[in-house]
């Protein structure tokens, strides 16, 4: 029974030594998202209307607000025909002083997809209405369309601690 108890004792030492000396995670950890490999995972595993992707002579145009200076890398795609209120955009900001901007400027396209919507095709206006900007550490992302969720999804499981 005394062999019992000690060798019981001696691995709850170890176990509560080793849980003492890990190291804790910082509030805030830095996180990665491979933006190529997300957009494939979106592409595979949700079921989308034609897209085409936005590139930086198309970017401007509808993100006249972006700042590419304060843009690391992106993936931007948007419903090819104009009676589908579907968008996907994925940009991570070159530091954490770029996010806000970033976030703002996705901010302005959300609102200018509600003013187009809001009076066209009710359906898809419901759609825009349901999308926010969201973030995480470097990353702002917007997803618009019926199957928003389940690509936040994506996103929301495609990122990884550093």
């Amino acid at each position: 029974m005394k062999k019992v108890f000690f060798t019981l004792a001696a691995v709850m030492a170890v176990l509560m030594l080793a849980v003492g000396c890990s190291a804790p995670k910082a509030a805030g950890s830095s996180v990665s998202l491979d933006i190529p490999a997300t957009w494939d995972k979106i592409e595979n595993g949700v079921e989308l209307n034609m897209m085409q992707a936005l590139d930086e002579t198309t970017l401007p145009a509808m993100y006249p607000e972006l700042d590419l200076t304060k843009v690391a890398a992106y993936s931007v795609h948007m419903a090819m025909i104009n009676i589908r209120a579907e968008e996907i955009a994925i940009v991570e900001a070159k530091s954490a002083q770029d996010v806000e901007s970033v976030k703002k400027a996705l901010e302005a396209r959300l609102a200018a997809l509600d003013q187009q919507w809001s009076q066209y095709l009710p359906d898809q206006y419901e759609f825009v209405k349901a999308a926010s900007v969201k973030t995480n550490g470097n990353y702002v992302y917007l997803a618009v369309g019926e199957n928003a969720e389940a690509i936040e999804k994506i996103i929301t499981d495609s990122f990884t601690t550093k």
